[in-house]
């Protein structure tokens, strides 16, 4: 039988100071979103016939959650965050189309119509060819998936990444910065895919955490991540093999 190397945990995982900040942000930012969510959604139950879903929601906090997210070790929940919010996107451009097509919205000062319509029309797509009412229920329906995403996240930082202290970057014990032994591990795998191309197996990552295996079927939030990193990993071509074009695909990294 050959031995299994055991990787060591990184002194450094993806720099602990920035995963720190990160998480401190993600909190607050996560329940601003998920506010504005709740009263899209709460306003869509009661809409007279004339009236939009009213969705605003910043890109740029979006944006910054996506972010940060990605700086936590959760990539996929970043990208799926980033795809849910451009869906509501959608339809609430959509929205805007169909209530200038019934004159209830009017064209900002300076611009006509017809000039409204064609810069609606290249941000956000075609003119829509369902009724205010069809595009209203595309649009609520959009705003609660992403809501329960959102719910989901606040949960899932929160477990992994919980406040003691009276600062939010307070980790275990009040020593600021420090990560729970769960969040090393979702760090450490994403860290050893980077550098292998591999995910680790569960008995190597126990081992480099210094816990017990069974620890890890305990932990919700690792559990999810890992699964989500390795089937990720499964899609990915092994590296130096060859794209249909006969190029080497490289091991796909953002930035890269």
């Amino acid at each position: 039988m050959v031995k299994e190397d055991t990787p060591t945990v990184p002194s450094d995982p993806s720099d602990p100071s920035k995963v720190s900040v990160a998480a401190a942000r993600l909190g607050p930012l996560l329940a601003g979103i998920r506010d504005r969510l709740r009263q899209a959604v709460d306003s869509a139950k009661s809409l007279a016939d004339d009236e939009g879903v009213p969705f605003f929601l910043s890109a740029d906090n979006i944006a910054t959650a996506v972010l940060h997210l990605q700086d936590i070790g959760l990539p996929y929940d970043a990208k799926r965050l980033g795809a849910e919010y451009q869906q509501c996107r959608h339809w609430a451009g959509q929205q805007m189309l169909a209530l200038l097509e019934l004159g209830v919205d009017q064209p900002p000062d300076g611009m006509t119509e017809e000039e409204y319509r064609d810069f609606l029309t290249e941000l956000f797509g075609p003119f829509p060819v369902n009724t205010l009412d069809d595009v209203r229920t595309m649009l609520a329906g959009a705003a609660v998936h992403l809501l329960q995403h959102v719910e989901e996240l606040i949960s899932t930082v929160g477990a992994l990444f919980p406040t003691d202290g009276p600062t939010a970057n307070e980790g275990k014990g009040g020593d600021p910065g420090r990560l729970t032994p769960e969040a090393q591990g979702i760090l450490f795998v994403q860290g050893q895919i980077k550098a292998t191309g591999k995910v680790p197996t569960k008995t190597a990552i126990a081992k480099a955490l210094e816990v017990d295996r069974r620890t890890l079927n305990n932990w919700s939030a690792f559990k999810v991540a890992y699964e989500k990193l390795r089937s990720e990993t499964r899609r990915q071509p092994a590296r130096g093999s060859k794209s249909k074009d006969g190029t080497l695909e490289a091991w796909r990294e953002s930035g890269k």
